[in-house]
């Protein structure tokens, strides 16, 4: 490790960032599992809704389905209707989008029975026709047709919507979303910044670290905190999100990367070729900063004074003559 306070800092801030991830991951399992335990221990059976005339009053229900769905009508590609049966051979109507059926198709086919739960649904008119269609289409011709007032009676309107949730059970789902998704963002975030730590210095020998460790220190050395940039006498140094140390003397080319999504600005940092044909990314900032032009300018102006022979903006000329052609740049 390079003994810099403001270094070892950055690098402990990577760890940091990689451990609160990994913790709100396992808060975030906790949640899922609170989540299906809550479903678990608050739904009944759906038959017993049925029977009990409380289809309007529960929160969840359920049903053990033993034999593959069928699929008799489905919108925009996204909701399906279809017709499961339980143990029993009761028949229900389950509410479910595609992956979710291809789920209970499977456990049904591995382990013979699919617990399913959800809320139930209330379906509308061209639904319940669909239904009572398909099942007449089914049935044979000397058992007759299942009339509309049998049908009406027996599904009572309402079906099974697979994984629905409804109550506080939706705050606990929002909770492990948000959760989750902060927790992805600091374990990627956090394990690249760590990597980059452990290459960047790996590359480095005990001699360069050592001359990297008092350079840091000299008080000609300018720290630009913004992007995380040291301008050393010798080197360019960067460690935010991860630790690069170029010299001045491999430098060719540098120039400002911005790369933009649906019009939003999501990157903005520095691009370095060096000698060799290798490019590095460096000083990446936070979107927030309000000045960016200005720290670019600081790093370049800090770059030209140590090697006046690099050339700086993005050029198709400079491209040719220092860079590879990478179609998916957006440069400024």
């Amino acid at each position: 490790m390079i003994e810099n306070e403001i270094v070892k800092k950055k690098y402990k801030n990577q760890l940091i960032m990689l451990i609160v991830g990994v913790i709100l991951a396992a808060i975030t399992v906790a949640l899922v599992f609170l989540k299906d335990y809550v479903i678990r221990k608050t739904s009944i059976h759906f038959a017993d809704a049925y029977v009990n005339e409380t289809l309007d009053e529960v929160d969840f229900v359920y049903v053990n389905l033993t034999d593959y769905l069928y699929e008799f009508c489905y919108y925009d590609g996204y909701d399906r209707y279809c017709f499961g049966f339980d143990e029993y051979d009761n028949i229900y109507i389950i509410r479910c989008d595609l992956p979710d059926e291809e789920a209970i198709n499977k456990e049904i086919d591995e382990k013979g029975i699919a617990y399913v739960a959800g809320t139930v649904s209330k379906l509308d008119e061209e639904v319940l026709d669909s239904a009572l269609e398909y099942l007449n289409d089914s049935r044979p011709d000397e058992e007759g047709e299942i009339t509309q007032e049998d049908f009406d009676l027996y599904f009572q309107g309402v079906g099974l919507w697979v994984n629905n949730i409804t109550g506080f059970v939706v705050g606990i789902a929002v909770l492990a979303a948000l959760t989750g998704f902060i927790a992805m963002g600091l374990v990627l975030f956090g394990t690249i910044g760590l990597v980059s730590f452990k290459i960047g210095l790996k590359g480095l020998t005990e001699l360069d670290r050592y001359h990297i460790t008092c350079e840091l220190s000299d008080p000609e050395t300018e720290y630009i905190k913004e992007c995380g940039i040291f301008l050393t006498p010798s080197y360019l140094v960067c460690v935010g999100g991860g630790f690069e140390a170029i010299p001045y003397e491999k430098m060719n080319w540098a120039y400002e990367y911005k790369q933009s999504y649906n019009g939003l600005l999501v990157q903005d940092c520095i691009i370095i070729w060096i000698k060799g044909g290798k490019k590095k990314a460096v000083g990446g900032m936070s979107l927030i900063i309000r000045n960016r032009d200005e720290v670019v300018y600081r790093v370049f102006d800090g770059i030209y004074r140590h090697n006046p022979n690099v050339q700086f903006g993005y050029t198709e000329e400079l491209k040719k003559q220092f860079g590879k052609k990478k179609s998916w740049f957006k440069r400024k």
